[in-house]
């Protein structure tokens, strides 16, 4: 680790005393603290009363740092003040999209209209039995239509649905492309709560931190509380918009879950759930039209056939009745001239009847 500080170690203990985040990377303090003396080593290193110089590198390090008060806290504040506006740059875009998600749900009437023919399906298998007549049904049933196999076992009772709404409603087949957002405002709102929780108490460890006694103390020789104090405004600020676009963005999403009757559900199951059933609607739809472009093709090759096997029919009937090999007759040259030959048949005729005997192979059905 060691090697990577590229300053004498007494710079290093002045810019943390100073809360100095632009002379040290991020990182470095970060795998510092991973590596810092338990309480056994640390007592080991204050009672070394010998010349410095004699210590090893790792060993003078150290014996530099632990002459720093409140050393692993301080590291703690430093480590946050430098990562804060990623942090609050990452939550605030969380919260963003996690909003951008619920108002597509939110404006999506395609998605309620489909959600009203699902039900009326659901109704009408049920009949009048205890399940039927139902005034609506739980998001985790649209996650079953594609289990639901038909009669046949060769579709499912997703693509029937598909299927009739292309029919019927075409103008709602597309509503999985205005749930854009929605997949990733799932992963998001997974955790968002809690990572803006773990926030908003880092932010109150440094106040906690800034108003302990020996930095008040200490004010004149020690400028890490006045630098922690100014911090503190400045995030406060800043967290208080967050907290508030958070309250707001869960507010929206109560209100929409209310209307779906799944107050219960967490958000980020909430919007899986929907961008689920819109992923497996959206991939039905693609499989019919698949299955549909395969049955053209099949009805186009048959057709073809069945062509092919009357023309061929037509051309064996017409050599049937021409002129049979055992009536063959001489050709005289001034019988080029009369109307017709042998049976009646002119020139035309006898030319229709060559090309008739050698007819072009019929193609194989597909």
């Amino acid at each position: 680790l060691l090697s990577h500080l590229k300053m004498p170690h007494e710079t290093f203990r002045e810019a943390i005393m100073q809360l100095d985040t632009k002379a040290i990377n991020p990182n470095f303090v970060v795998q510092l603290m991973k590596l810092l003396p338990n309480d056994q080593e640390v007592g080991a290193l204050q009672s070394y009363t010998g010349p410095k110089e004699e210590l090893g590198m790792a060993e003078q390090f150290l014996f530099e740092l632990l002459s720093i008060p409140r050393l692993k806290q301080r590291l703690q504040c430093f480590v946050f003040i430098m990562e804060f506006n990623a942090k609050l740059r990452d939550l605030s875009e969380n919260v963003e999209v996690f909003s951008y998600a619920v108002n597509d749900i939110y404006r999506c009437s395609k998605l309620v209209r489909v959600l009203e023919i699902v039900l009326a399906i659901g109704n009408y298998l049920n009949g009048t039995g205890p399940r039927g007549g139902a005034y609506g049904f739980k998001l985790e049933v649209l996650n079953k239509l594609a289990d639901t196999k038909t009669a046949d076992n060769k579709s499912t009772l997703l693509h029937y649905l598909v299927n009739f709404i292309s029919q019927e409603y075409p103008e709602l087949i597309t509503f999985p492309e205005e749930l854009t957002n929605v997949e990733i405002g799932a992963k998001v709102g997974e955790k968002l709560v809690e990572e803006i929780s773990k926030f908003k108490k880092e932010i109150k460890f440094i106040y906690e931190e800034m108003n302990r006694p020996y930095y008040k103390s200490n004010a004149k020789n020690d400028p890490c509380g006045a630098k922690l104090e100014q911090f503190y405004h400045t995030a406060y600020t800043d967290m208080e918009v967050l907290e508030n676009n958070k309250k707001d963005a869960l507010a929206m999403y109560k209100e929409l879950s209310r209307s779906f009757g799944e107050e219960d559900l967490k958000p980020d199951e909430f919007l899986t759930q929907i961008h689920q059933f819109a992923q497996a609607f959206k991939e039905a739809n693609n499989e019919n039209q698949r299955k549909k472009e395969e049955e053209e093709r099949i009805r186009l090759r048959r057709e073809a056939f069945i062509k092919q096997m009357a023309e061929r029919d037509r051309m064996v009937e017409a050599r049937k009745q021409g002129r049979k090999p055992n009536q063959a007759q001489t050709l005289q040259p001034n019988d080029l001239r009369r109307p017709g030959l042998g049976r009646g048949r002119g020139l035309q005729d006898m030319i229709a009847t060559a090309a008739a005997d050698h007819p072009h192979r019929a193609m194989s059905p597909p």
